[in-house]
């Protein structure tokens, strides 16, 4: 599966994909990759690589502003 590549994108981008996806996560699999900070998330048709701390940003952005 080829996944698109978001790591160069402006935190804005990356976070609108990410809010396509949702807080509660339920099917998405993530996975680390042997370059930290790079992991892949697969959800549905949605297959990126990205970084972790954006990730990471944007879910505790989204938790403690309920959504």
């Amino acid at each position: 599966m080829k996944r698109k590549d978001i790591r160069t994108w402006p935190e804005e981008n990356k976070f609108e994909l990410y809010d396509q996806i949702g807080t509660d996560a339920n099917g998405v699999r993530c996975k680390e990759g042997s370059c930290f900070p790079d992991v892949t998330v697969d959800y549905g048709n949605i297959h990126i690589l990205t970084d972790v701390f954006s990730l990471e940003k944007w879910f505790h952005l989204r938790r403690t502003k309920g959504g």
